[in-house]
């Protein structure tokens, strides 16, 4: 049995057009371009000497202090708008999609910071050796 009400959205292809987000028709021009292999190779190498940053922040805490968590908090949201800007392809969408991205991002470092900063993780702690 076949349902007479019911209707399919799909997108038709025109001569010229290509199908969108939410079935909109869009011009093909209009469409971005998709970054070469070597882009996603350069974000992949920025990502991988982040880390290795990020990891020697870890072991370099004793001399550093109170200065790595907000730094390891910088260097994760940098490395988030990498990830979603390239390999999700957030830079090349409306600016809808990349609010929609970000402002969760800033609203959660807001957060944390202000968890970070009441429960004194900002505080050099003192151990027991040191009495």
């Amino acid at each position: 049995m076949s349902d007479s009400h019911a209707t399919e959205t799909r997108p038709v292809n025109v001569e010229g057009w290509a199908p969108g987000a939410f079935a909109e028709p869009v011009l093909a021009e209009e469409q971005h371009v998709h970054p070469t292999v070597w882009t996603y190779v350069k974000v992949a190498l920025v990502l991988a000497a982040l880390t290795a940053f990020e990891v020697s922040l870890y072991y370099l805490e004793p001399m550093l202090g109170s200065v790595v968590p907000p730094l390891l908090l910088l260097l994760s949201a940098g490395k988030f708008i990498l990830v979603v800007g390239f390999y999700m392809h957030l830079r090349y969408d409306g600016r809808l999609m990349t609010a929609l991205f970000t402002g969760p991002l800033l609203i959660a470092a807001v957060i944390i910071l202000t968890l970070m900063a009441l429960f004194l993780q900002f505080v050099p702690r003192v151990t027991m050796a040191a009495h």
